[in-house]
């Protein structure tokens, strides 16, 4: 938020002084002269990068190239048929140059504004699970899908495993304003839970149902087709892509059907346990100040 307040106060200090250059005298008259089209160019520019989000999303070369093409034509246009000043041609040369460097440097303020206020979109979409990835649903939403996969396992006789997975709270701790640290808590919480979801929906088969827990700030997945051996495999796969994607410490706890119990509820709770137990465990043999992946996979 720092960074992003630090770029509105230099977009604007920078957007100040371009179109009130020519208010700066020296001495008893203006030694810079700008045309008219150049301000023109700059607030297109301007508006045009922070009013398009694709533009803020494209490499700030090819802004740069596109709109210093777009000025090259623009005095060309205007001294060819409009009578104004020439591109280069002895002092014009030189305020060509100044022309040029106020605009592009207008286009990189506005792009990187844009890109922060892209970042901060992304980010507010991340913390209020606004994502609509049809892969990734809220735990309370999909209470239809898990019992249809319940329920084909017990008809079927196939194996489904539940795996919990919630960030150890040592890896994502910092330090917060002690007026505002729980809800600021609570929104850490919230975005990197979205962020493991939707890496694991990215990573896992299309059939595991990727399920987010907002209250518990926790991923429940529902492997189907998946017994004891499997999800421990599995959880071990899930650590590694966590680690190496979000440099992330995760504690996961898995449960089999019907094994272990009968129901989507007993799964759950069996998997909690887990977690409850490789947290205890961990706690106990980890010194302090050392952060260690705990892992518990499903024991008959």
């Amino acid at each position: 938020m720092k960074h992003f307040r630090f770029l509105v106060i230099v977009f604007l200090i920078g957007f100040t002084i371009f179109f009130n250059i020519e208010r700066l005298d020296f001495a008893e008259q203006n030694t810079i002269d700008i045309d008219s089209m150049v301000y023109v160019l700059g607030f297109v520019a301007g508006v045009s990068i922070l009013a398009i989000p694709q533009l803020g999303k494209i490499r700030l070369s090819v802004l740069i190239v596109g709109w210093a093409v777009g000025y090259i034509l623009a005095k060309l246009t205007s001294f060819s048929f409009f009578g104004g000043r020439p591109l280069l041609s002895g002092v014009h040369t030189y305020l060509s140059i100044t022309e040029l460097s106020l605009l592009l440097i207008s286009v990189w303020l506005a792009y990187k504004l844009a890109q922060s206020i892209i970042d901060f979109e992304d980010a507010v979409q991340n913390v209020t699970f606004a994502d609509t990835n049809r892969h990734v649903r809220q735990l309370a939403e999909a209470s239809e899908e898990i019992q249809t996969e319940m329920f084909r396992s017990r008809h079927n006789h196939h194996p489904l495993s539940i795996i919990v997975v919630e960030p150890e709270p040592g890896s994502i701790r910092s330090s917060l304003n002690r007026l505002v640290k729980e809800a600021q808590q609570n929104m850490i919480n919230h975005y990197i839970t979205n962020n493991l979801a939707m890496i694991l929906s990215r990573q896992l088969r299309r059939s595991d149902l990727v399920l987010t827990h907002r209250e518990r700030s926790r991923v429940v997945l529902v492997c189907p087709d998946t017994n004891k051996t499997d999800s421990s495999v599995l959880v071990d796969y899930i650590n590694d892509v966590v680690a190496k994607q979000l440099g992330l410490s995760i504690t996961c706890g898995s449960a089999s059907f019907p094994q272990e119990a009968l129901t989507f509820e007993e799964l759950v709770r069996q998997a909690e346990l887990r977690i409850e137990q490789s947290t205890s465990k961990a706690a106990t043999q980890t010194e302090p100040g050392t952060i260690e992946v705990a892992q518990q996979s499903s024991t008959a």
